[in-house]
């Protein structure tokens, strides 16, 4: 549907740059466009980060901040700090945990770095950068400049400050390079857990695991992806939806290692709600662990033992003639008993 739109020549007007439509309208944040408009519509060429975070609504300044260096860095817009607000830059609080090597080889590993996972209070000294440092760490440093290039490719639009410090963050304090880096972008991005959050976490994981080579991070992703598989399979046959719970992934992780197929699992839905009239995932493990120690593999190895059960019930149960038991009780004659009839009874 195409629509005729006209603006009431009433009130004020500002222009927008065609730059900022044409080449940012898909890939910027939005929160970043409501900066621009707060900028473009300003009455003054002097920008206060706290008014624009307020005007927008924006929980920290930074965001406000990090819009106004992203459409300085796009070329929009020309920015400079003035006067005596102009920011300065937090030193941080304690030093970067890293290794202190002369010439670095190579990028640092759990043997050569302080465990985040194993010590709160190193976790607590990762190194955060402000946009203008990072600026100016990725025209010293051609890898970042690919690192964060090819990560936009792989998320498809451009990333934001948090994005690009959480980046900076996996490259510099836990020394995963850059096609490692890049190999778990595309892998969150692939299952659907493209958040900047999700993606450090699964980092931090993995370095506290020794998982820090490219190699490493290659096998463990294609074990994930197996898994994840696994996951979608067996979630889809009972009839899960939304997030899996951590004991429902480890249940089908057990699953998967003894090896049952989705068919077996699906057969074992089944015979929970036929018990239960529900689909208990506690209730199928304990079926499946069942058919596990009894051997049975396939969905016929399940018939033949239900119908040998079948027969077993059969063969145990006492044999009664229920017709020939009340013809007996028609015919019966006490008199043949040896008893004599007493009218008195």
């Amino acid at each position: 549907m195409k629509y005729r739109i006209d603006l009431p020549r009433v009130g004020r007007f500002f222009s927008v740059p065609c730059s900022a439509v044409d080449k940012y309208i898909k890939t910027a944040d939005a929160d970043y466009f409501k900066v621009l408009m707060c900028l473009l519509c300003a009455d003054s060429d002097i920008a206060d980060e706290q008014e624009i975070a307020e005007r927008c609504g924006f929980k920290n300044i930074s965001t406000a901040a990090d819009g106004i260096l992203f459409w300085k860095n796009c070329g929009v817009i020309s920015a400079e700090t003035v006067g005596e607000s102009a920011p300065k830059q937090a030193e941080p609080t304690s030093a970067p945990i890293m290794p202190k090597h002369e010439t670095p080889a190579a990028p640092v590993c759990v043997t050569d770095a302080v465990n985040p996972m194993k010590n709160t209070a190193a976790a607590k000294s990762i190194m955060r950068y402000s946009n203008k440092e990072i600026m100016e760490k990725v025209k010293k440093n051609a890898e970042l400049k690919t690192l964060f290039d090819q990560a936009e490719r792989i998320f498809g639009r451009l990333i934001n400050g948090s994005e690009t410090a959480g980046l900076l963050n996996l490259y510099e304090y836990y020394g995963y390079d850059v096609p490692s880096i890049l190999m778990l972008i595309d892998f969150c991005v692939s299952i659907g857990k493209p958040r900047i959050a999700y993606i450090e976490t699964v980092a931090k994981d993995w370095f506290s695991r020794g998982i820090c080579t490219y190699a490493q991070v290659e096998s463990e992703i294609a074990e994930q992806e197996k898994q994840h598989d696994v996951n979608v399979r067996f979630a889809r046959v009972l009839g899960i939806e939304g997030k899996l719970t951590k004991k429902q992934e480890e249940m089908f992780a057990e699953w998967n290692s003894w090896g049952f197929s989705a068919d077996m699992v699906d057969l074992a839905g089944e015979r929970c709600r036929e018990n239960k009239n529900k689909t208990s995932v506690s209730y199928i493990n304990g079926i499946l662990k069942r058919w596990k120690e009894s051997g049975i593999a396939t969905p016929e190895d399940v018939e033949r033992q239900e119908i040998a059960r079948r027969r077993q019930i059969e063969q145990e149960k006492p044999s009664y003639d229920l017709d020939r038991w009340q013809q007996m009780a028609d015919n019966f004659d006490p008199n043949t008993l040896g008893f004599e009839e007493d009218d008195d009874i």
